[in-house]
């Protein structure tokens, strides 16, 4: 009887060290459908999940730098021409002294702008002063390093002769 002791607490040790160095495998929710109806699952991320491997992407502002012309149309002119030169801090955030923009129509009126504002990786925003009676000159552009679309709101004197301003501008000068 004493032998059948030590027998029987030998096998269970003997089946229990098995058990902690045996390989395991992870339990997942799609697993219910194999185990007994009576057994639950669960599941959790592991470290080659999708939510913990993958790294939040930073989108640097867009690389304006340089000349970049197009169309522009008002409601008052009709089409025209326009032309931005954008100088970028080096983060490529901001518009820096040097920037500006120049709007003209074919009836001779035009709008020159120097600009400040701020860019982000799908476009950028602007305000500037065209002279005594354009005090204040804002705008916004989206669009990528091939194109960019935006409109232009003029206060002042010259928001009776600029009225609903749009523009499409590439890279490059015309």
């Amino acid at each position: 009887m004493k032998l059948a002791k030590v027998l029987l607490v030998a096998t269970c040790a003997g089946l229990l060290s098995l058990g902690m160095f045996g390989s395991t495998r992870h339990a997942y929710a799609h697993d219910a459908s194999e185990t007994d109806e009576n057994t639950g699952s669960w599941t959790a991320p592991g470290a080659d999940s999708a939510e913990q491997s993958v790294p939040a992407v930073k989108t640097r502002p867009l690389k304006l730098k340089g000349c970049w012309s197009g169309s522009v149309t008002d409601m008052a002119d009709g089409s025209g021409t326009v032309t931005f030169q954008f100088y970028q801090n080096s983060n490529r955030k901001k518009l820096v002294v040097g920037s500006g923009a120049h709007f003209a129509w074919p009836d001779l009126a035009d709008a020159t702008v120097p600009l400040k504002g701020s860019v982000t990786p799908t476009g950028f925003t602007f305000s500037g002063n065209a002279g005594a009676n354009c005090p204040f000159v804002s705008g916004s552009a989206t669009g990528n390093l091939t194109g960019l679309t935006g409109t232009v709101v003029f206060t002042g004197g010259c928001a009776a002769f600029f009225q609903n301003v749009s523009f499409s501008i590439k890279p490059g000068c015309q």
